[in-house]
């Protein structure tokens, strides 16, 4: 991956420092005081656990309030207790607090000395994240961030969540997987942060080019990309990408048409539901046990398709266990709108095995990804439905419109 360029690094260290105001605002995250003395005012005494209590108390506010150390107290702390870390913290904290880059450039200094210390320092490790991002030392801040991913992985998705708002365009893209390339258990905060907003297009298939081979082939990140994708509308890239992570092999038109894969995670493979609509779930010996309660209509069998616009036939293959009604249909529509392509009730017409053919023509606008399902719906005719459905595919051909 191409190093930044320096209007990149610019870039990067504002969405950085504009994430970690953010997040040091949001974060709860104070430091519970170690001494009894901690919340002394004017009784600590002449001595140094005295001193350092006071100093705690103070560190204690960052992220919540105001922090207002008084440095000589602070020089009297280290006196007494001289292996201490927070009165280093206590030092660099007022003019940091007041100015991110520091006043006196000492400050820097100062922190990583505490974070020597105690590398748990969570205090001196937000404050040093903050004052590297200020001063545009990518490389440092992110060496913070990696090591508050091991201490506090909630306070990092919510710096990660305060960069990815504010990343809209492809280059932001790229700013900030140069900032964390080196830092490899940053990806997966940023790329859970980056689900669901809903970014434009060229920002999500940028990230699904951008991010390295061997993290992208990591399943939680493969899967939340394609999500991602999907959300998106780039349903052919989605697939494809999903497709790299399926051991199974190359699908077809339907990915596993008779149920059996069931390592493949939807939407491209079958999702079966168990709610208030009923129960869809695989048979020990293969197919689908599907129940509808015929009391909430929904969705109990689906999958995401992406059919090439044209004609196709849909083919199940079930048995009725239980109940006449034809409140259990097959469905094809389109994702992402309310349009219907075909549907047909699974209905049976004979004892024992039926087949049903539904003719389908996916239209060339509009229609880029479709969802196949086995839905409840509400009809005169009420009654439990319970089905076994041993085969679902589609085959390109029937009627043309």
């Amino acid at each position: 991956m191409p190093l930044l360029s320096p209007l990149g690094q610019r870039v990067a260290a504002l969405l950085l420092f504009a994430a970690l105001a953010v997040a040091i605002l949001l974060a709860n995250f104070t430091l519970a005081a170690e001494t009894a003395a901690a919340g002394a005012s004017g009784r600590y005494g002449n001595y140094g656990p005295g001193y350092l209590g006071v100093t705690r108390f103070a560190l204690a506010k960052i992220g919540t309030d105001r922090v207002d150390v008084d440095d000589d107290i602070a020089r009297r702390a280290l006196a007494g207790m001289p292996l201490s870390s927070e009165p280093f913290t206590a030092l660099a904290a007022n003019s940091l607090m007041a100015e991110p880059r520091g006043k006196s450039g000492r400050e820097a200094s100062l922190l990583k000395e505490a974070l020597r210390r105690d590398p748990r320092s969570r205090a001196a490790r937000i404050l040093l994240l903050r004052q590297m991002a200020a001063t545009g030392d990518l490389g440092g801040a992110f060496n913070q961030l990696a090591a508050f991913n091991r201490l506090n992985p909630s306070l990092v998705e919510t710096i990660m969540e305060a960069i990815t708002v504010r990343i809209g365009t492809p280059r932001q893209v790229d700013d900030a997987l140069n900032a964390i390339e080196g830092h490899d258990e940053l990806y997966q905060p940023f790329v859970n942060r980056m689900i669901g907003k809903r970014k434009p297009r060229e920002v999500t298939l940028r990230l699904a080019e951008t991010l390295p081979a061997d993290v992208i082939a990591r399943p939680a990140i493969r899967n939340a990309v394609v999500r991602q994708l999907v959300d998106a509308g780039e349903f052919a890239v989605a697939r494809n990408l999903w497709q790299r992570g399926n051991k199974g092999g190359a699908s077809g038109l339907v990915h596993s048409p008779d149920f059996a894969d069931v390592a493949a995670q939807p939407p491209f493979n079958w999702q079966l539901i168990v709610g208030p609509t009923g129960a869809a779930e695989r048979q020990r010996g293969g197919g689908l046990s599907v129940i509808y309660y015929d009391r909430n209509p929904g969705v109990l069998v689906t999958q995401l398709l992406t059919l090439a616009p044209g004609s196709y036939v849909a083919i199940a293959e079930y048995e009725v266990v239980s109940g006449q009604a034809d409140n259990v249909r097959l469905r094809l529509s389109c994702e992402g709108s309310s349009t219907t392509v075909a549907e047909a009730a699974l209905v049976a017409t004979k004892p024992g095995n039926n087949r049903l053919k539904l003719n389908l023509a996916v239209p060339g606008v509009g229609c880029s990804g479709q969802v196949l399902s086995v839905v409840g719906v509400a009809t005169e005719e009420r009654g439990q439905t319970q089905l076994v459905i041993r085969r679902i595919d589609v085959i390109p051909g029937g009627a043309r419109k």
